[in-house]
């Protein structure tokens, strides 16, 4: 069972830029930040196979059991707040 992870370059969302480079890389970057600062959640997510939207400042999940059903965690939010591959500068809002 594992998480899956949507990002503004994925190819599964609609009228985005399609970079499989650059989803890998912030799939993988998000998943990390919940790996190291919310172990438990990071747990949770996996077990329950849950989707998840990742991108600057946003992150939301939801799970089989409720799919209709997404939750916000600011928390976790507030820590994707650069670009893994970009200088700071480069991604300040």
């Amino acid at each position: 069972m594992t998480a899956t992870v949507f990002t503004e370059w994925n190819t599964e969302i609609p009228d985005t830029e399609q970079d499989a480079a650059l989803h890998e890389a912030f799939a993988t970057f998000a998943l990390d930040v919940v790996a190291q600062t919310m172990p438990a959640f990071f747990d949770f997510l996996n077990a329950n196979d849950a989707q998840v939207v990742a991108g600057l400042h946003i992150f939301s999940y939801s799970t089989p059991a409720a799919p209709e059903v997404w939750v916000d965690v600011p928390a976790m939010a507030n820590r994707l707040n650069f670009l893994p591959w970009a200088e700071p500068h480069e991604t300040a809002h």
